[in-house]
């Protein structure tokens, strides 16, 4: 069991992290040319915060997915974007401010209102 956690941990990231590369490899454009090592880390970031979104069930552990799945797209926009960063550093600032901070303040009723976290256990938001 022990075995299976440490593959989990650190097997899945990993492969993903290896995939990125290789698909990122396979871009044939000039301008990204440089920017291939950062984009496919930018690429297995957005897919680490997938995967913490899919496997956790805590709401606050799915909140860091997402944050980390917006790092991987802010990164991504930061590195093609580079002739406008003030645009890029508006946009991740907006960010910050309306989604993560709404997303807490949500997460935070609801462990005051339900006593709880668990995304199983959220049967009570259904409409």
């Amino acid at each position: 069991m022990r075995n299976v956690r440490y593959l989990v941990r650190w097997g899945v990231p990993a492969a993903a992290l290896a995939v990125s590369f290789i698909v990122v490899d396979q871009i044939q454009l000039k301008a990204a040319e440089p920017f291939k090592p950062a984009l496919a880390v930018s690429m297995a970031h957005f897919f680490f915060g997938e995967l913490c979104i899919l496997t956790q069930r805590n709401l606050f552990k799915q909140v860091l997915g997402f944050c980390l799945m917006e790092n991987g797209s802010h990164l991504t926009l930061a590195l093609l974007a580079y002739n406008a960063p003030e645009l890029v550093e508006i946009g991740i600032t907006t960010d910050a401010v309306f989604g993560v901070i709404i997303m807490v303040v949500l997460g935070y009723q609801i462990h005051k209102s339900l006593g709880t976290l668990d995304t199983a256990d959220l049967n009570t938001l259904k409409g």
